[in-house]
């Protein structure tokens, strides 16, 4: 069975392959490629981590090329499957937006790894990475902040900041775990995160309260 996912504006990927040996070699490759990048990633290290063999990779998904090109895909339908469910009306979209886009980071850590990873190299594959995965969850969010308004130079930046300290705060959780600043238990991580992002949302929720 294969999977697709279309974001508007967007190329038409290639099937997902949608088996158990290849969903454990995407997400094998996801965490290699975020730890790694795509030249630091190898098919035999990523076959290793999905227990299944290098050729079969290659027999799969075609290239490395190709795998991470499915990896791109496999977190934009991840994320945006998650932000198309809330519903951006006027009053809460955007807490229900950041809520749903902090809940699938946290359980799918390395996700938020990958985004992070990518953004900051932005190397001659980062249009794809833009086109498929940036921008559509960029335009989600800014829906849910906009309603029928539009947003400031100030509202994109503050934006963006949230999402980044969002994805980086669960990126760096095993740091805080490590340190003894944080309690190994998921569920109290993601509930002080939960509060935390709820301050930082004050200013840009009393923008939107002011702007409506």
């Amino acid at each position: 069975m294969m999977r697709t996912t279309e974001s508007k504006g967007a190329p038409a990927s290639a099937p997902i392959p949608d088996t158990p040996g290849a969903r454990r070699v995407l997400e094998a490759a996801i965490v290699a490629f975020a730890q790694a990048g795509y030249e630091g990633a190898s098919l035999r290290r990523i076959a290793g981590a999905a227990g299944v063999d290098a050729a079969l990779i290659v027999h799969v998904f075609g290239s490395k090329a190709k795998l991470w090109q499915a990896c791109v895909d496999t977190v934009a339908n991840r994320l945006l499957s998650a932000l198309d469910g809330a519903r951006f009306l006027p009053c809460g979209s955007l807490v229900e937006a950041v809520e749903r886009l902090l809940d699938i980071f946290c359980a799918h850590p390395a996700s938020a790894q990958f985004i992070l990873s990518e953004i900051v190299r932005q190397d001659e594959r980062f249009d794809y990475v833009f086109v498929r995965l940036v921008e559509p969850i960029h335009e989600l969010m800014r829906a849910g902040m906009a309603g029928d308004g539009a947003l400031t130079v100030r509202d994109e930046i503050r934006l963006l900041a949230l999402s980044g300290a969002i994805a980086t705060t669960v990126v760096s959780r095993q740091f805080m775990v490590r340190k003894g600043l944080l309690s190994p238990d998921l569920g109290m991580f993601r509930e002080e995160l939960r509060h935390a992002v709820g301050s930082l949302l004050q200013p840009i929720l009393g923008t939107q309260a002011n702007n409506n």
